[in-house]
């Protein structure tokens, strides 16, 4: 039985409204593909050490062929009992491919790494070449990739 005088209370709701989740996982979406971003650049940076550590091998091999033929080789996968370096034409991640130009008289090379096709490196805008000379002088796309 109902009385006129009493007054009926509606128990407070509880949880979130459509809007409070749509805007909820708006701003988580933007924030993951902010630190997604922040991500990928700190990957890329850290696999830029691959392609130096590679040319620096790369010399390394040419300095022992100097020392036994006095001149440099231009043949970067073929043996060294074949006039070769003896190494692979991809770093050891895959993330760079090497080239290797020799001048005509042997006493001069410059050796590259460049993004190899394919892979994640190819998106690194701000390095995609490092080169390396006999006689050591380095370079790359930007000043910041090689310090």
């Amino acid at each position: 039985m109902c009385h006129a005088n009493s007054t009926h209370t509606v128990p407070p709701q509880r949880g979130f409204t459509l809007i409070e989740t749509l805007a909820s996982a708006l701003i988580l979406a933007i924030l993951s593909s902010i630190a997604w971003a922040s991500y990928r650049d700190v990957l890329l940076r850290a696999h830029r050490g691959e392609a130096r550590t590679a040319l620096l091998q790369l010399q390394a091999a040419q300095e022992r062929h100097y020392l036994d033929h006095l001149r440099y080789s231009g043949l970067l996968e073929a043996a060294p009992d074949a006039d070769g370096l003896g190494l692979a034409a991809t770093t050891q991640g895959g993330r760079y491919s090497l080239h290797l130009a020799l001048a005509d008289d042997g006493q001069h090379y410059v050796a590259s790494a460049r993004p190899a096709s394919g892979s994640p490196q190819a998106a690194d805008n701000t390095c995609g070449q490092f080169t390396i000379t006999e006689s050591g002088d380095t370079s790359a796309t930007s000043a910041v990739c090689w310090p």
